[in-house]
């Protein structure tokens, strides 16, 4: 019986770049061996497809999985610039800026409890750092952080927390700050009166009625939800003396 030598390797031409090399016979029976190299094997599967980063406008590869997941910036420095237009773009659309260019700029974006204006920007994911939006506003119109020590304090006719005009603010120290509060009564519970308390309950229209009514202190207590120390102190005046 006469055996037929077949020679174990035979000469092939890549799939992907077409160079000519020697494979084995058995592994291009099965479907294998294709290739002339693992570059070439992986570059074959390679599905990414070409896109433009709208950031900087070159043409780059993207992977299937980065597309799905909303990938669409070729590196982190463009996404990190088209960021930082994003959140100033933002930033911008919560300030009312309606009532003209010397007017106060309301902001309606979220409020803190003390009545200032609050900005979340996104430091990376999942973490976002809280900003005041007045200060926030001052550092952009001027084109400068604020030195350690100092504040934003407000100047506008109306000393309203939610202003965020630059030209209503200037930078100062606690101190110069306190000093505004103090001097327009604008201070805490110990330097406001009257209805100028933020822990005033009842009205100035209210004690002048306590104090002229000559209902029992029991029926006062319940119509105007105070103590019945508080009632025999508005009626001697040792409360609300400004009255």
């Amino acid at each position: 019986m006469d055996y037929v030598y077949l020679p174990t390797r035979i000469p092939y031409h890549c799939d992907f770049c077409g160079r000519r090399f020697l494979t084995k016979r058995v592994r291009l029976e099965q479907g294998l061996g294709r290739f002339c190299s693992p570059q070439c094997n992986g570059r074959s599967q390679d599905t990414r497809e070409p896109r433009i980063c709208p950031q900087c406008g070159i043409i780059f590869l993207m992977a299937q999985a980065s597309i799905r997941r909303g990938r669409r910036y070729c590196s982190r420095n463009c996404a990190h610039e088209a960021k930082r237009g994003d959140w100033l773009t933002r930033f911008w659309s919560l300030v009312d800026r309606s009532a003209g260019l010397h007017a106060c700029w309301p902001w309606v974006g979220q409020i803190a409890r003390n009545g200032y204006g609050i900005f979340l920007l996104a430091i990376q994911r999942g973490v976002q750092k809280h900003l005041l939006a007045h200060r926030v506003a001052r550092e952009l119109t001027t084109g400068s952080l604020l030195l350690p020590g100092f504040n934003v304090n407000h100047c506008c006719p109306n000393y309203w927390r939610q202003c965020v005009q630059p030209r209503h603010t200037y930078v100062g120290t606690t101190l110069e700050n306190c000093h505004d509060m103090w001097r327009d009564g604008r201070a805490g519970h110990r330097g406001a009166n009257g209805e100028r308390n933020g822990h005033a309950k009842i009205t100035e229209a209210d004690v002048m009625m306590i104090r002229s009514s000559s209902l029992p202190t029991r029926v006062l207590v319940e119509i105007h939800g105070l103590s019945s120390s508080s009632i025999r102190n508005i009626k001697r005046g040792d409360t609300w003396k400004h009255l």
